[in-house]
């Protein structure tokens, strides 16, 4: 059984269960999981994404979304999410209408959350406000619209990161060198995102160097979350020569390869390249120092397979059995004092 056949199977489950009907008998009809998380729900959030991949973008085949029974939803699952309804939209069409459409969420809070991470404005989908649904609730958290290039060097992105580095600022207090460091890890991890990610062909068709950026700010717990999001190779395929072999030195000791967790670990904690270049590892140093300078905070990375996740608690590993397509980083920390002591 080929892996379409796989998905159509769990497609009709899901409908079965939701007692859905296809919207057209011409297109595929995929459910979204009551909870988009990759915390909560890994397995079935990342299969929704694997599924809108296969269909659309590796089959060329019509897709309707149903997000009507959606509860929950995390921004890092939807931003993964998103990134790839967007290129499915964008390089696959037919008489230049694209191949994915959907419905709108039932919950009130669900579409609010939508529209406030730029969910419909990306896809240039209307917002479509549910009638009666007033005035959203207020919140303490502050959600920064997801942006997304395939360039580090253009105004919008310059823009774009000065606003959120001075909104930042102004829920985490910190001194003019933490904060020019703040913005540069951030920068770095961009650059990492188009130069490292993409330098191997992706086994999907990419959207070119292309990265996704967003944040969330807690006002009432003075913590900051940046989420970041590529869909190249992969940590794991790109790890360098020296670091590869470190990782393979580590393994021996289990007599298995190196799992993609492992190689993420390496990675994360090595500061340069083999070639005295940067490289991915640079721009992690930094956000760990970030974490380690603030009372609370952690980094996850998930590439592939893998899942690293480092705090100044401890480090943890974990590999799943389907892979998320590319690589997605969740920073975050909270302080209660001003920020000091970091270098520019």
């Amino acid at each position: 059984m080929n892996r379409i056949s796989e998905l159509d199977l769990l497609v009709r489950k899901h409908l079965a269960e939701l007692s859905f009907q296809p919207i057209s008998k011409k297109r595929i009809p995929i459910v979204v999981p009551r909870t988009l998380s990759l915390r909560e729900n890994y397995g079935e959030t990342v299969k929704l994404v694997h599924a809108i991949r296969t269909y659309a973008l590796d089959g060329f085949k019509p897709l309707d979304l149903y997000f009507d029974g959606v509860q929950t939803v995390e921004p890092a699952a939807l931003m993964v999410l998103t990134a790839e309804i967007q290129r499915c939209r964008n390089l696959r069409k037919i008489g230049g209408k694209p191949l994915v459409h959907g419905t709108y969420p039932k919950s009130p809070t669900v579409h609010e959350t939508l529209r406030r991470m730029g969910f419909f404005k990306l896809l240039q989908i209307d917002e479509n406000v549910p009638e009666g649904a007033g005035d959203p609730p207020e919140s303490d958290v502050l959600v920064v619209p997801f942006l997304t290039d395939a360039e580090v060097k253009t105004e919008r992105t310059a823009e774009f990161l000065d606003i959120l580095t001075r909104i930042i600022s102004g829920v985490v207090e910190m001194d003019d060198r933490a904060e020019r460091y703040l913005y540069g890890a951030i920068i770095e991890a961009m650059k990492n995102a188009g130069e490292h990610a993409y330098k191997l062909k992706p086994q999907h068709q990419a959207m070119g160097r292309r990265w996704w950026l967003s944040g969330a700010l807690d006002l009432a717990r003075k913590e900051v979350s940046i989420l970041l999001f590529d869909q190249g190779v992969g940590i794991p395929a790109t790890l360098e020569p020296d670091l590869k072999t470190y990782a393979e030195s580590l393994a021996s000791d289990l007599r298995i390869h190196p799992s993609d967790s492992l190689m993420i670990e390496v990675a994360t904690r090595s500061g340069q390249t083999s070639t005295g270049q940067a490289g991915r590892g640079q721009g992690f140093a930094s956000m760990r120092k970030f974490v380690d300078a603030c009372d609370d905070g952690d980094l996850l990375v998930y590439s592939n397979f893998g899942l690293y996740s480092y705090s100044r608690a401890g480090s943890s590993r974990s590999d799943e059995g389907t892979s998320l397509g590319g690589t997605l980083i969740q920073w975050r920390f909270r302080h209660s004092e001003k920020i000091t002591g970091l270098d520019a």
